[in-house]
């Protein structure tokens, strides 16, 4: 170990890391990271970042967890250090430099990384090598599962049904891109596949082609590990599907948790240019694998949304919904204008499964679970929950925006859950209860007329008097 700082030097070490930060204590020309009655003798600087002396040689400290002056970055330290040398980890020889930085994010905490390895509270994992070094599916495995669908499911099919539908499927192995508001991107096309919508529009003989169909774009929408850390009792693994979606997973004895980029909004891209830099963790007791359970939700303990690493709101089982509205307006600055409400896409949370299903929105009123299936009494209940978790104009926008998704209507009467398109589309009103029931994995679909049905529904049922008004081209809820 180190002898500790040189008399003198703590200015100029305050110089190379950018001045003086929180907890860095000079003390007799020698400087110190001093927090929770833990004291390291800081040596050097690397990269902007403090060098400290340990037990276990030299590791380099995060500038920026200490300017964060997160709670407990001292006690932290000691017991990772105890954890890593236990395990064998650290320098070579006394004094030597361990590998290892020190650093915080939003699903790991406090952590002690190497490049081969990682010390958590909950453990050591060392990275292990993956099977054809961790490649995700190919997405050509859908192009031709798509394929294969239009030749045998085309001769089966009226001429316009056959057109709309084949539009569709189409856009299977496409990842999103900057769709127009009146268009769906490829991963809702995706998502009604995967969730059985085949079987509503295709005739009986036919559906057996659904089948491979689904399984191809399963293939390819499966999450693949593309790194991998393990020890005992403990993985730390990222995960991607052909798409480029993914994430992080981490499970221990004493939890489970995963962390994920938000849904985008469908209706206000500027708020998304502060929200795709945002991650949203999800924690899970431990033993609950989110991989292999489809109600793994409803054990969800915590939810937590960070930007950069500032907590913007968090829902918790026992302590419910708080948020930082000054942080989140930050990220999600208020509209106003074209005669948008300033406060729209208030503090809120989803909860979202690895796949990007919402499988619930919190706000400070409540939470909403998404309809499970189209019979009446899963609509009673949405709409109880709606009426409780959206009071206002702002909250109501969220249904909008994370559990509708605007479609044309179908333009074949005959088989009205068709999908339409800018050049083949139909008119059919729907109820807000015929809205409920078009819902495949959590998101209902139809056109401006339904979502005012469904704002109306949901308005008059809190008291107010509530109207569909029709425009030239459009049609708005007012009350």
């Amino acid at each position: 170990m180190d002898a500790g700082p040189r008399p003198g030097r703590s200015r100029a070490l305050l110089e190379e890391i950018g001045g003086k930060l929180p907890h860095l204590v000079d003390r007799e020309g020698g400087l110190y990271l001093e927090e929770g009655g833990a004291t390291f003798p800081i040596l050097s600087v690397r990269l902007g970042n403090p060098v400290a002396a340990s037990e276990m040689g030299k590791i380099e400290i995060d500038a920026g967890l200490l300017s964060a002056d997160r709670p407990g970055l001292g006690s932290s330290l000691v017991a990772l250090v105890a954890l890593a040398k236990a395990a064998g980890f650290g320098a070579k020889s006394a004094g030597g430099d361990s590998g290892f930085v020190y650093e915080w994010d939003f699903l790991l905490g406090f952590h002690l990384r190497a490049e081969d390895r990682v010390v958590l509270a909950e453990g050591v994992a060392t990275r292990e090598a993956l099977p054809g070094g961790g490649v995700t599916a190919d997405v050509g495995t859908v192009a031709k599962a798509v394929e294969r669908f239009e030749a045998a499911v085309g001769p089966t099919l009226p001429p316009l049904a056959r057109t709309v539908l084949f539009d569709l499927v189409g856009l299977l192995a496409d990842r999103d891109g900057e769709a127009e508001i009146d268009e769906f991107p490829p991963s809702f096309a995706r998502r009604l596949v995967r969730h059985g919508w085949l079987d509503r529009v295709l005739p009986e003989a036919a559906r057996e082609h659904a089948r491979a169909l689904e399984a191809g774009l399963d293939e390819a929408t499966r999450f693949r590990p593309i790194e991998t850390f393990k020890g005992e009792g403990l993985a730390l693994t990222k995960f991607e599907d052909a798409f480029g979606k993914g994430g992080w997973l981490l499970q221990a004895p004493a939890r489970t948790a995963y962390t994920l980029t938000p849904p985008r909004p469908h209706y206000h891209p500027k708020a998304w240019e502060g929200l795709r830099d945002a991650r949203l963790v999800v924690e899970l007791p431990g033993g609950v694998d989110p991989n292999r359970r489809e109600d793994f939700w409803k054990e969800t303990t915590a939810l937590r949304l960070f930007h950069r690493g500032t907590l913007l709101a968090s829902w918790e089982k026992e302590a419910g919904f708080r948020a930082d509205q000054a942080a989140w307006r930050r990220v999600v600055p208020e509209l106003g204008s074209g005669g948008v409400l300033k406060t729209l896409l208030p503090p809120h949370l989803l909860l979202v499964d690895l796949a990007g299903d919402v499988r619930a929105l919190f706000t400070p009123h409540g939470r909403l679970v998404p309809p499970q299936d189209a019979t009446p009494a899963e609509s009673d209940r949405f709409l109880a929950e709606a009426v409780a978790a959206l009071p206002d104009p702002p909250h109501l926008d969220l249904f909008g925006e994370y559990f509708f998704q605007y479609v044309y209507d179908s333009p074949d009467t005959a088989n009205p859950s068709l999908v339409g398109n800018k050049k083949q589309r139909g008119d059919i009103h729907q109820t807000a209860r015929e809205t409920l029931s078009s819902v495949f994995g959590g998101m209902c679909r139809g056109d401006c007329d339904d979502l005012s049905e469904m704002y109306a529904e949901i308005a008059t049922r809190q008291g107010k008097l509530a109207h569909v008004l029709y425009l030239p081209a459009h049609a708005a809820a007012a009350w």
